[in-house]
């Protein structure tokens, strides 16, 4: 079975978010070990969809989680988010968990607080990926 959650993830893999080159490491599972090496992106099955022979779409969701309040211009969660977003949507992409027709955002990146030193930053896509 096709994991979209995985074909996500794999997109997102190495996805650069500043000048320095630091890259946004991704989980299935957010973990308190997850939340100690931010910035982090939550990539989930949102639930609903839709299927056919050929194709299946799939509801994902990423929610971004960032160091809150930034300084000197560090890469906040929405404008994360929006990185995120622009990966995304389209396609193909072709990816070692599968093959990626095309992403549509559903939600598009909103940012959210989380606590007094973490913000998130919120979206769903619709994946419409093959079915292995």
């Amino acid at each position: 079975m096709s994991d979209p959650v995985e074909m996500v993830r794999s997109v997102l893999e190495g996805l650069s978010i500043d000048d320095a080159g630091t890259v946004l490491a991704t989980c299935r599972v957010l973990t308190v070990q997850a939340l100690d090496r931010l910035p982090v992106v939550h990539v989930a099955a949102a639930g609903g969809g839709s299927q056919t022979d050929i194709d299946r779409l799939d509801r994902i969701s990423t929610v971004v989680y960032a160091q809150a309040p930034t300084e000197d211009g560090a890469p906040t969660a929405v404008s994360i988010a929006e990185l995120v977003h622009a990966a995304l949507v389209g396609g193909p992409h072709d990816t070692p968990a599968g093959y990626i027709d095309e992403v549509r955002a559903e939600s598009l990146p909103t940012g959210q607080p989380y606590t007094d030193t973490v913000d998130t930053a919120a979206a769903v896509y619709g994946v419409v990926h093959r079915i292995l």
